[in-house]
């Protein structure tokens, strides 16, 4: 019988994997993938039906398609075929085309499904890609009304030179308000041109900057610092009204500009002090940064073993994260324009955010859903449970 078979199909170009028993089959099949299993019921040692039940106890019908050759056509042999997990069943004595006919309608069927679940995953992802900007653009939207209510004047442009944001001290030193200069040209209230007082933005040095104050040329102390609003590209200007500037202020705010980000932010130890130095509600976001600070371990391990278990049960099951939440019953799903949507679990996939009192029992509780109904490889169900059990240490150790 391998021997037809591997007359009959080497042909067509399959790459053929012959085993002589059932035994010699699952032992391969667990060092080397494949793409379809044709499986003699009639085989010494273990049965056609008896490998197919261990094959499905890791691999489901969906991903390894399995195609029973048998002579016994009875009906009950049928039913206990397919009951053991088989996805098709062609009765010997056959012909080949049939053969080619079954074999290519089940690998189809396979890439199809494959497909499928592939566009899922990458819906999935855009989703997930489009909360964190959604994430970012609020702590964007925070750090910039700080800015704005702030004692030092400033403002962004684009390249160039409209005004994207004015702090309202420099709105009222100009006698404007802030809204009102947005959209506008900076060479408004420029005594000359920016181009022609500061032909490079990029040049990092302190600069004079000759405004138009109350119909007076007033020179500012001035620095630029290149920075991302809102996904486009952007300068933002220090100004200062003091001969001298007050150099660790100015370090201060540059570097929260460059980050506008609260991970970012939490994780430099220098910025936390120099915003705390800055007094007032800078203070009060850098208090609240070094409490996540000191929580650091536990919310990567939180993170870590949220991705963990999504992974697992994706490549296990074929499966992604709305079926998980349905069926687990330990996440809520939205429903946003018809499309289901797992708002609460995603926030649980990256830093940036993650809840401030995260639920890490909800978490370890989803890792163990995913131990003990996800057909998972040996190496899988290790590191999972590994990252469980980290998890539970560093929050059982949380005063």
């Amino acid at each position: 019988n391998l021997h037809i078979l591997r007359h009959l199909l080497q042909p067509c170009g399959y790459r053929i994997l012959p085993s002589s028993d059932g035994h010699d089959a699952l032992a391969k099949l667990a060092q080397e993938p494949v793409d379809l299993i044709l499986l003699d019921v009639m085989m010494p040692t273990l049965s056609g039906f008896d490998v197919c039940r261990r094959l499905r106890q890791q691999h489901p019908k969906e991903k390894l398609p399995v195609l029973l050759l048998t002579a016994l056509n009875q009906p009950k042999d049928i039913e206990e075929g397919f009951n053991a997990g088989a996805n098709d069943y062609l009765v010997k004595p056959f012909c080949k085309e049939e053969l080619f006919a079954r074999v290519r309608a089940l690998l189809e069927a396979s890439a199809g499904r494959a497909s499928l679940v592939e566009n899922r995953l990458l819906k999935q992802e855009i989703e997930h890609r489009l909360l964190l900007q959604e994430q970012l653009h609020q702590d964007q939207e925070r750090l910039l009304g700080l800015l704005g209510e702030g004692a030092d004047p400033m403002v962004f442009i684009d390249g160039q030179g409209t005004v994207l944001f004015a702090s309202r001290a420099l709105a009222r030193l100009l006698g404007q308000e802030p809204e009102a200069m947005e959209g506008q040209p900076l060479d408004d209230w420029l005594a000359s041109p920016l181009t022609s007082q500061w032909p490079d933005l990029h040049d990092r040095g302190e600069q004079q900057l000759a405004f138009l104050v109350a119909g007076q040329k007033d020179e500012l102390n001035a620095r630029a610092l290149p920075i991302s609003l809102g996904g486009q590209a952007a300068f933002a200007l220090t100004l200062s009204t003091e001969l001298r500037q007050d150099e660790n202020r100015v370090m201060a705010l540059e570097n929260a500009l460059k980050s506008l980000s609260r991970q970012a932010i939490i994780e430099d130890g220098q910025l936390l002090g120099e915003l705390s130095r800055l007094g007032g509600e800078f203070r009060s976001l850098a208090d609240d940064l070094i409490r996540q600070q000191d929580d650091e371990p536990l919310r990567r391990a939180l993170v870590d073993t949220m991705r963990l278990t999504l992974d697992a049960w994706q490549q296990s099951t074929g499966k992604g994260k709305i079926v998980l939440a349905e069926k687990s019953k330990l996440w809520r799903v939205y429903m946003d324009r018809s499309s289901p949507q797992t708002r609460t679990l995603d926030k649980y996939l990256s830093l940036d955010t993650l809840p401030k009192a995260p639920r890490w029992k909800t978490v370890v509780a989803t890792a163990e859903y995913v131990l003990s109904h996800g057909p998972l490889n040996e190496t899988q169900r290790q590191q999972l449970h590994h990252s469980a059990q980290t998890l539970r240490q560093l929050a059982n150790r949380k005063p």
